[in-house]
């Protein structure tokens, strides 16, 4: 009787050291954020530098689709109007 309690003593210690492991295993992935995540995020916090230099002179920027189903951004300020890209490039004034 008294060895079967000690198996029993010993079986129930070792499935919960098991259970603690493989509790740390599981939090330590859980916790550890993924290189695909980080990469996503990196991508979408990348700004168009055209669209950023029309938010920069003050301008509002809209976005607008032609006739081919492309888009593209325009500049408005104080009325005027400017392709965003041009207005990078210094094509045109705002």
């Amino acid at each position: 009787m008294k060895k079967s309690k000690n198996i029993l003593k010993f079986i129930l210690i070792a499935l919960s050291i098991l259970f603690i492991i493989l509790l740390i295993i599981y939090l330590i992935n859980f916790i550890k954020p993924s290189n695909n995540n980080l990469k996503k995020n990196v991508q979408a916090q990348i700004s168009n530098p055209a669209s950023t230099n029309c938010i920069d002179i003050g301008g509002e920027l809209e976005i607008r689709t032609d006739e081919n189903g492309g888009q593209y951004g325009v500049c408005i300020k104080n009325g005027k109007e400017c392709e965003e890209w041009a207005l990078f490039r210094g094509e045109c004034e705002l």
